[in-house]
C-alpha cells in the first residue's frame, strides 16, 4: 500500500471513533435528563399527597 493511501485511512479512523463517541454521549445526556426527570416526578407526586 502506497504510504499516501495507507496515511489517509489512518486519517480517517478517528473521525469515525470520534462520531461514536459524540453519539454515546448524547445518549447518555438523554438518559440522564430522563432519570432525573422520573425522580423530580416521583418527589412532586409523593410531596403533593402528603397532608399540609
Amino acid at each position: 500500500m502506497p504510504p499516501a493511501l495507507a496515511w489517509n485511512v489512518e486519517d480517517r479512523m478517528p473521525d469515525k471513533q470520534e462520531s461514536k463517541v459524540a453519539s454515546d454521549g448524547a445518549a447518555d445526556a438523554f438518559a440522564v435528563t430522563a432519570i432525573i426527570a422520573i425522580v423530580v416526578l416521583t418527589l412532586y407526586v409523593w410531596l403533593s399527597s402528603m397532608p399540609s
